[in-house]
């Protein structure tokens, strides 16, 4: 099962600050709307069922009439599809999907398909569990799998960055580790870019891991990913989220006072101890600057990723062009 929604008591909000009303959906409204994928799809393809329902799409699993190949539709949802900020915002994801796809931690986007009505685009299946449910699971990683999987996340979060996009939204539940082991992230839909010209933007997150700054209302950018992804490595560490409470006004408190304690598993590891604190300030300006630091450290502890090594002369050396002209 693939996790799309946010939280019950964290609301989806538009660029102009109003709440977007969840809506319970039906089995027979998605059924319906199962019904109308097919016919956009055409018969080329058919629409087994559907495996997640989140606040602003449904994911249907899809099979090639030709080849059988497996695949997802995600769907927006259809009181969604006139809202301009959710369209915006789900165009922009499958925007981002194309442009960072060709990195071995994504999932890449084959198709976008809208009219007035509808709009959906067509990922590859990825067999394999999420972040959140093998912890459920098996409690915690070992030291080793959790710095393998935090070595990955940051390698996609420095081509990210090299494209100006923050996801806005890692939590466990958007991590899958798939069958040859490596770790994809998943649901772009809140992810922003620097270059973009508007302000349409919607905000949320997954309360437990969203940063200071986007619990503020403020304007998330790369350092808030570096932040959820400290929170993330934090619980694989422990098997328990460093951030918890009752309601989202209560997490967003601690998220804002800096009101948490490293687990006793990350304290007695000096080096990660170190490199949790360094992450989780609550103020940006405090907190590690770039992706690109976070991997470097990581590979001094021996969790380099060959992409990486790649990556990080491209921007060295585009870095060098910009500042020259």
């Amino acid at each position: 099962m693939i996790r799309l929604g946010l939280g019950d008591d964290a609301p989806l909000i538009s660029f102009s600050g109003e709440q977007i009303p969840a809506k319970r959906h039906s089995p027979e409204s998605i059924a319906r709307l199962g019904a109308q994928l097919q016919s956009m799809m055409g018969e080329r393809f058919r629409v087994l069922e559907s495996v997640a329902i989140g606040g602003m799409a449904t994911l249907f699993q899809v099979q090639h009439t030709l080849h059988r190949g497996l695949f997802i539709a995600k769907v927006l949802h259809l009181e969604l599809v006139e809202r301009k900020d959710v369209r915006e915002s789900f165009r922009r994801e499958a925007i981002h999907l194309a442009q960072l796809g060709n990195h071995p931690a994504m999932i890449p986007i084959l198709d976008f398909q809208e009219n007035d009505r509808f709009a959906f685009f067509l990922t590859p299946f990825i067999e394999g569990e999420d972040l959140d449910h093998t912890l459920a699971r098996c409690g915690s990683l070992s030291r080793t799998e959790a710095l393998h999987m935090a070595a990955q996340v940051s390698s996609l979060l420095c081509h990210a960055e090299s494209h100006g996009i923050t996801h806005c939204d890692l939590a466990p539940g958007n991590l899958r580790l798939d069958t040859f082991g490596r770790y994809r992230v998943l649901d772009f839909g809140l992810s922003r870019s620097r270059f973009d010209t508007t302000t349409e933007y919607l905000r949320g997150g997954t309360p437990a891991y969203t940063s200071p700054e986007q619990a503020a209302g403020g304007q998330p950018d790369h350092r808030s990913d570096l932040y959820s992804l400290a929170l993330i490595l934090c619980e694989a560490m422990s098997g328990r989220p460093l951030i918890t409470g009752d309601s989202f006004d209560e997490i967003r408190h601690k998220h804002l006072s800096a009101q948490w304690t490293l687990p006793a598993v990350v304290q007695k590891d000096p080096p990660i101890a170190k490199l949790m604190d360094w992450m989780l300030a609550a103020d940006p300006a405090e907190r590690m600057q770039s992706a690109f630091e976070l991997s470097g450290v990581l590979a001094a502890l021996g969790f380099e990723r060959p992409e990486f090594h790649g990556m990080a002369k491209i921007e060295t050396e585009n870095r060098r062009v910009r500042l020259s002209n």
